[in-house]
């Protein structure tokens, strides 16, 4: 079964993650939060049957990832990112770099 990858953050980007976003409003105003309710997500997507990846994003990748594709940063463009890196882990060729 293919892994699906939801975007995690270091506790130190978090606050750039927030800065960089334009849902900002939308988000978790703390790491711990943000963190609490991933945890939260994870399980119920696990508990559907569904393999799913921690991929660790970011603020430089996903500023670079945004600007390249011509998308604000949000939670479709964070999402799209950590779904193209379950797709190329790393030492795969990648077309994201």
């Amino acid at each position: 079964m293919l892994a699906s990858g939801i975007a995690c953050y270091l506790e130190e980007d978090y606050p750039e993650i927030l800065k960089i976003s334009v849902d900002r409003k939308r988000m978790n105003p703390t790491w711990k939060e943000w963190k609490k309710e991933m945890l939260k997500t994870k399980k119920s997507l696990e508990n559907q049957g569904l393999v799913i990846q921690e991929i660790l994003i970011r603020p430089q990748e996903l500023l670079y990832f945004c600007q390249k594709e011509g998308i604000p940063v949000h939670g479709g463009s964070r999402a799209t990112l950590a779904s193209l890196k379950t797709q190329n882990p790393p030492g795969k060729p990648s077309r994201l770099f």
